[in-house]
């Protein structure tokens, strides 16, 4: 009998697939200040824009604009890539998949014609290849799928990502928790606190 994501961890889902997460991308030319792919602060971790890659760490073909160059088929192909992308940015800042917990928001950006309307189902390629590795009650996330008058480099697809709470790990915007602290200890932020809320201004 076949086990399911919710009886395994990431990595070795992403095994039993036979998925390949791609070596890391070069830096984009023109970029000026060195960027992280991934970034962790304090209970947070964020995602710089990810795009669709070959194993070998160079971006994936074809490029170009869905509802002209591209077919749909090629654009939900190229977010399913892109998932890959961030899955090995992700495992190599992390050390290990296993520590997201739970996926919290993805946005996704559809190189696109101005009447192509199938924004949603390529970024469900995305989305899809998410759900495959870490099952559907932790890859569901908030998500948007906009398009995009262009992407860097010709892309067709364009990802970025807060994403999830960990089990002593990570949050994209993964939460996570450094050396064993419980997230609840963070300490509030005054603007939250219901009794420290401005009063209203009167006169207006």
């Amino acid at each position: 009998m076949q086990s399911t994501p919710a009886e395994m961890g990431p990595e070795q889902r992403i095994q039993e697939l036979g998925l390949v997460l791609p070596q890391p991308f070069p830096m984009p030319p023109g970029v000026v200040i060195p960027i992280s792919w991934v970034r962790i602060d304090g209970d947070r971790v964020l995602t710089s824009g990810h795009g669709p890659q070959a194993p070998d760490g160079s971006l994936a073909e074809p490029l170009g604009k869905l509802g002209e160059a591209l077919t749909l088929e090629q654009g939900i192909e190229a977010a399913r890539l892109t998932a890959l992308s961030m899955l090995g940015s992700l495992q190599r800042e992390l050390g290990s998949l296993d520590r997201i917990k739970r996926w919290v928001r993805v946005f996704g950006m559809v190189n696109a014609t101005s009447d192509f309307v199938q924004h949603t189902p390529v970024i469900n390629g995305f989305s899809n290849q998410i759900a495959e590795v870490f099952g559907l009650e932790s890859a569901s996330a908030v998500r948007c799928a906009v398009g995009m008058s262009s992407l860097p480099m010709g892309m067709p697809v364009g990802q970025r990502l807060e994403q999830s709470r960990t089990g002593g790990g990570a949050r994209l915007r993964a939460r996570w928790t450094r050396g064993g602290r419980d997230p609840r200890q963070r300490r509030e932020s005054p603007r939250l606190g219901g009794s420290q809320r401005p009063a209203p201004r009167t006169g207006e």
